[in-house]
């Protein structure tokens, strides 16, 4: 059977039309990770069956468990406190947890080192906060036919729609479900019908398909967890200690028959507990009526809705309100055929705005489409971005928190979007951001006595009112609060929205670097390790990654800190140049820059490799990329077991850099990809087999960007088109966007670049790599001439296209 089938419509090379993308699955799917993803990127599920039903498993990324739990936490430690005890005490700490405890109590100091190592935090003594499932509808399926024989599951993406045909006795009995999620309103509706089940034929004189909808009681923490680890043998470690003052959830309650609640408890964003409501409606009269469940039935919550004898065919809508919402009453429902027509309309409109076609490589080409119909399932501006975990795949209880990780796996989210037009979805990342902003001035201002804003590796959709991880090294590592920045930076580069910069961008994008500007001490100085005394700002204490320290200097100036932090100074007085503000504090930005460790290779190296340093995104890696590709000696790359979701990130360094090998990389990078998608159409980010069931990898959203970056860049503002990109693959994209607000249709065939076309949206200079020649709309010749760095440079009008 077919891992991940996909029909499509011939894309033209003139982009005359739009294919049409269908994942279809041949087989029952038993987990709702596996299943095909629905959603308008606040509201989502994911479809799978069971023995006796068709489930539908709802997830939004607002229902969250808020609580902190700081009850057996130690005081966080302050900046001084550590430095006092790496500098004087001997402070040590191997790996991203403190193991070797009799040494430990033996340095000075050593009980409160202890503490903050192996304490208890707010994120170790409980499992919350976390993301919440939100609960099933399901569709129980006429089971005196016995198993269906044939069940064929399709999610057509251009249309956001899903149909489910299941079909017994050769045929002669069939089950047909389809189903949308409203793109304004939080509305599952669901149609079906039933061929064959006639007064002479049926066999019971029950409906053949009746309706629930179920919200189970939360289990108590242990009682899952010890299943989970009896379960999972090779389960790597218990997310949090066992700890008896767990609380569940309250039990969910029926409300007038059609709806059930579940409140929660009270939290510093919702004082009076948040809540949410799911909300049952038949859309077509077909006798039905309603069974609510009695609270005498047991803890969970089930409305159910069913028909008489006769009824073959209905249609029900479940409405989703949350707390975040106006109001909890639900919306009024209308007819299946308009939330349908709602769907379509709003997947065309999202397709049109841009498109990929591999003719010859169907799989990566289904991919792109799979994989930003994730994006558009789960992302959606104003709402809550998911974190690690699509939220309709979720278990009970996540690991790691389900929390917005920020040393790379909440970027890797969005890597790609910017190439791939879809700012609706990048802003989404601000609206993550956003609510780690109070906890972070607070540790900033607090604990690290500085300006700005400060970003730990934990975040969460949530109020905190303490730093809920404040332990060493994991609450102390001060290199990704100039990563959270590049994103703000990149959205200014792709779309030269000097109205967004002011308004949001720059904000933050100051916040960050005020942080580094206080943190940053200049040699020599006292609270640095002694033997630096070269004049240059140090960034001290800090680790990269998440690993320890073994002394003073193997606490400072890590490369991964030093690249964030000059990124993110380099970021602030780009903007305040750009926006003419802030002359005060650009100079000091600017003499932390200049003179900051390891700067005088800014000054030793050529003009242009100092704008690529500067400009490039931190973690990109990779080596020098204004030189050519080496050749391919014919061996084949190295892949990536057990966790390819963390290779996303330095494939787009390599894609950038002269270490790319096009053939070969292509190859290993889809042969990965080819292993780790599943049949939905979801790529895989940590194996199953080690980290077990935790729901689908939102990290691995990025799959895709890596061969964007083969096909087109402008990380250094200037266009390359087809870089990086195997000779022997023909490849189109349609209205792709680069740095400077540029819109960019190119195809590659028979290993030659073909029709290019470039659209400008704000009228800036256009930059380009190669010897092109340039034509506007009506055929004039334009003219060109080059930059400091050489690259082809023509001038542009507001909504002008040009042809290269």
């Amino acid at each position: 059977m077919s891992m991940l089938t996909v029909s499509a419509l011939a894309f033209l090379p003139a982009f005359g039309a739009l294919a049409v993308h269908v994942v279809e699955i041949d087989h029952p799917v038993m987990s709702p990770d596996e299943g095909l993803l629905l959603g308008n990127g606040d509201l989502s599920c994911s479809v799978y069956q069971t023995a006796n039903d068709l489930v539908f498993r709802l997830g939004k990324g607002d229902v969250w468990d808020r609580r902190f739990d700081f009850s057996k936490q130690p005081k966080p430690p302050t900046v001084d406190e550590i430095i006092d005890g790496v500098l004087n005490c001997g402070w040590k700490v191997t790996g991203w947890n403190a193991t070797n405890v009799e040494e430990m109590k033996k340095m000075p100091k050593g009980g409160r080192l202890l503490e903050i190592t192996r304490g208890k935090s707010a994120l170790r003594s409980a499992p919350y906060p976390c993301p919440k499932p939100t609960g099933e509808m399901r569709f129980r399926l006429p089971l005196d036919l016995g198993q269906p024989e044939k069940v064929v599951q399709k999610l057509f993406i251009e249309e956001g729609r899903a149909t489910f045909d299941f079909s017994w006795k050769g045929g002669a009995y069939r089950a047909e479900f389809e189903a949308v999620i409203d793109p304004e309103i939080n509305v599952l509706a669901v149609a079906w019908k039933v061929d064959g089940w006639r007064e002479d034929t049926r066999l019971t004189e029950k409906p053949p398909v009746y309706v629930s909808v179920h919200r189970w009681a939360d289990p108590d923490y242990e009682t899952w967890l010890r299943k989970e680890i009896e379960e999972y043998p090779s389960y790597p470690g218990k997310p949090t200690e066992f700890n008896p003052g767990v609380t569940p959830l309250p039990l969910p309650q029926v409300l007038a028959g059609d709806t059930i609640e579940q409140r929660f408890h009270p939290d510093p964003l919702f004082p009076d507990g948040f809540r949410y409501r799911l909300t049952l409606k038949p859309l077509l009269k077909c006798g039905a009526f309603w069974r609510p469940a009695l609270p005498s039935e047991g803890k969970d919550a089930y409305i159910t809705l069913t028909g008489g004898k006769a009824t073959t065919n209905g249609a029900v809508a479940l409405a989703v309100t949350t707390s975040r919402d106006k109001t909890l009453t639900p919306p009024p429902p209308k007819l299946f055929d308009e939330y349908l027509a709602a769907a379509k309309k709003a997947g065309a409109e999202y397709w049109a705005k841009s498109a990929f076609s591999m003719p010859g490589d169907k799989f990566l080409e289904d991919l792109w489409y799979s994989t930003y119909h994730a994006r558009r399932a789960v992302l959606r501006s104003g709402t809550v971005p998911p974190g690690l975990f699509f939220p309709s795949s979720l278990p009970d209880y996540s690991r790691w928190n389900g929390d917005y990780h920020a040393n790379y796996n909440l970027q890797s989210i969005y890597w790609g979007d910017f190439t791939a037009n879809r700012l609706d979805q990048a802003e989404t990342f601000m609206d993550a951001v956003e609510f780690a902003l109070p906890i972070g001035r607070k540790i900033a201002k607090e604990y690290y006595n500085c300006r700005g804003c400060f970003f730990q590796l934990q975040q969460f959709p949530c109020l905190a009112t303490e730093d809920y991880n404040g332990t060493l090294p994991l609450g102390r590592m001060a290199y990704m609060t100039g990563w959270m920045m590049n994103h703000y930076w990149e959205y200014y580069m792709f779309t030269k929205d000097k109205e967004w910069l002011a308004k949001r961008g720059y904000p933050f994008i100051k916040e960050c670097a005020l942080f580094y500007l206080d943190f940053l001490k200049k040699a020599p100085h006292p609270k640095l390790p002694p033997d630096l005394k070269d004049g240059k700002y140090h960034l001290f204490p800090s680790v990269q990654g998440e690993s320890g320290f073994k002394d003073p200097m193997d606490f400072c100036d890590k490369d991964q800190v030093v690249v964030h932090c000059r990124h993110a100074l380099w970021g602030a007085i780009e903007s305040s140049k750009i926006l003419g503000v802030d002359e005060d504090l650009r100079a000091e930005w600017q003499d932390r820059l200049d003179n900051l460790v390891r700067s005088d290779r800014l000054k030793q190296v050529s003009p242009y490799e100092r704008h690529c340093i500067l400009c490039r995104s931190p973690g990109d890696g990779g080596g020098a990329p204004w030189q050519p590709a080496p050749a391919w000696d014919g061996k084949p790359a190295g892949r990536r077991d057990t966790y390819l979701g963390i290779s996303h990130w330095s494939k787009i360094g390599i894609a950038r850099s002269q270490n790319c090998v096009p053939e070969r990389d292509f190859a290993a990078w889809r042969r990965d990809l080819v292993d780790w998608t599943h049949a939905n159409g979801l790529v895989w980010g940590m194996a199953i087999r080690i980290w077990q069931r935790t729901g689908g990898w939102t990290e691995s959203l990025s799959c895709m960007a890596p061969f964007q970056e083969m096909i087109l860049q402008s990380w250094d503002g200037a266009i390359r088109l087809f870089p990086r990109w195997p000779r022997g693959q023909d490849v189109s994209v349609r209205s792709w966007r680069a740095q400077g607000a540029f819109l960019v249709d190119a195809d590659f065939a028979g290993g030659k670049i073909g029709s290019v076309s470039v659209t400008s949206e704000r009228g800036e200079d256009c930059l380009v790599w190669g010897d092109w020649k340039v034509k506007d709309s009506v055929g004039k010749t334009v003219a060109t001439d080059r930059d400091e760095f050489g690259r082809l440079r023509f001038n542009t009008v507001k909504g002008g296209v040009y042809a290269l």
